[in-house]
């Protein structure tokens, strides 16, 4: 593909960049039902895009580590296919909680302007038109979870790390996800919590899609909480920025990472 052709695919199809900037595409998972009867099946599948549940396709060369881990700690690979929103169904026997997971491939995004265009470039700084106006260059980090119970939601334990570089994990078993209680949720990077970041939440339903209703810090022990307002699938996103590397610099400014989280908030008994 020709550098220029690159440049519109990328301008049309993803929009990635920072919050400052632009609203960020970021990769999720969803599943069709979030709570099931042990031994039913679901649908697992991926959003990309502003529009929720789904917006348009994913390609599977972008995708790894997209995975179901079971209550029992198994670990269930989920095909991908070459574009698609790579939906799988997977039969869920065990009670307790499941954790469907996906990781985007990083990439290196550039957002400039040149003239009246505003342009999101998949590449580096150094490859953008003589004469442009860079407003933004990063390397993207995407990681995705969405939890699912099977059975009683009671038998769910209170979820655990599962070693994405940046992710949400919630500090109460789901049973107490329940409308007007404070959900407290562990943000951590590199395995530690991590302080002054963004978190933001929303429900799923929520209109327009790119408006959060949510939106904390998390505090000194990286936490930060959700008060759920209404029963339903909600969506959580969290982000950290680190600058580049020095050696890296010249093509792009800074790391950037995204995590979201797919639950769902049950009305209180």
């Amino acid at each position: 593909m020709t550098h220029w052709k690159r440049l519109a695919a990328v301008a049309a199809v993803l929009g990635i960049a920072c919050a400052q900037h632009v609203h960020a595409h970021e990769i999720k998972v969803m599943l069709d039902r979030l709570h099931v009867k042990k031994g039913e099946k679901d649908a697992v599948f991926l959003s990309w895009g502003h529009l929720l549940p789904t917006e348009g396709p994913i390609r599977g060369e972008d995708v790894e580590g997209y995975q179901l881990l079971t209550p029992s700690g198994s670990v269930q690979i989920l095909a991908t296919d070459k574009e698609s929103d790579q939906r799988n169904v997977v039969h869920l026997e065990e009670t307790g909680l499941y954790t469907a997971a996906a990781i985007r491939k990083p990439s290196v995004l550039t957002v400039f302007t040149l003239g009246d265009q505003h342009v999101h470039f998949l590449g580096p700084k150094t490859e953008v038109r003589e004469g442009s106006n860079v407003e933004d260059s990063f390397r993207s980090f995407q990681f995705a979870k969405a939890l699912v119970t099977a059975g009683d939601a009671s038998d769910s334990e209170t979820p655990k790390p599962i070693g994405h570089t940046l992710e949400i994990v919630p500090a109460t078993p789901p049973a107490q996800w329940t409308v007007g209680q404070d959900i407290p949720l562990r943000v951590l990077f590199e395995g530690k919590p991590i302080f002054g970041k963004l978190f933001q939440a929303k429900p799923l339903d929520f209109k327009p899609d790119d408006v959060w209703t949510w939106t904390r810090p998390t505090d000194q022990a990286g936490q930060a909480i959700l008060r759920p307002d209404r029963a339903g699938t909600w969506l959580l996103k969290a982000s950290f920025d680190r600058p580049a590397a020095p050696e890296d610099q010249k093509r792009y400014d800074k790391d950037h990472w995204t995590a979201t989280l797919i639950l769902e908030v049950r009305e209180k008994k």
